[in-house]
């Protein structure tokens, strides 16, 4: 604007031109031009670990993630016990994998399954699910204690097991959601991965450890 009402008042010198020069630096530096300003620098290592653990703001996902850690270590020590029940039961490598079938078997009724959970509070949701995997699980390990356990009663505890995850994970997912809100939910998901990864390898290492 200043280089054009100059033209319009008379010709250019050398001295406007420095004059116009310094004024366009002045704007780039105030972050009114195309360089970066200081807001858009690269964030620091703080800031970089605060927003890694953003979700972590909020009280209630705290619980929850520590909840997880629980849950899904249970149930990867849950998934090493069965495979050892089964083959302690007389079965082999076939029998193993049909046990596994029935466990996600149901899971390709997630569609279904996630359509339902839309419909229902998805606290209830949890709340059966979880007192599900809970109820089976004991009832194979009193079934266990008591000597009494047979091939069938696995089978049948690892199809229940797969129709109870088949509608608690959606419901799971979606509670994520309604904990941290949408702005964090990226970040809660990927925590949640970590939760996921970790019950891997402490799952299978409790029961070398009892």
């Amino acid at each position: 604007m200043g280089r054009a009402l100059k033209n319009v008042a008379g010709p250019r010198t050398a001295a406007d031109d420095v004059s116009d020069s310094q004024a366009d630096d002045v704007a780039l530096n105030s972050g009114d031009g195309t360089a970066p300003c200081a807001g858009d620098r690269v964030r620091g290592p703080s800031q970089r670990l605060r927003l890694a653990f953003s979700s972590f703001q909020v009280p209630f996902f705290r619980w929850w993630f520590c909840s997880q850690i629980l849950s899904a270590s249970g149930t990867m020590t849950q998934a090493v016990a069965q495979a050892w029940l089964v083959l302690r039961l007389g079965g082999h490598g076939l029998t193993l994998g049909a046990v596994t079938a029935c466990t996600f078997a149901p899971l390709l009724g997630g569609a279904w399954a996630g359509s339902v959970v839309d419909r229902i509070d998805r606290r209830d949701v949890l709340l059966a699910t979880q007192t599900s995997f809970l109820l089976i699980s004991s009832t194979l390990g009193i079934l266990t204690i008591l000597d009494v356990v047979r091939l069938w009663m696995v089978f049948i505890g690892a199809l229940a097991a797969g129709c109870a995850n088949a509608f608690d994970q959606p419901a799971r997912q979606i509670y994520v959601l309604e904990i941290v809100g949408r702005e964090r939910t990226a970040n809660a998901v990927g925590l949640n991965e970590v939760v996921i990864n970790a019950s891997r390898v402490l799952g299978p290492y409790v029961p070398q450890v009892g």
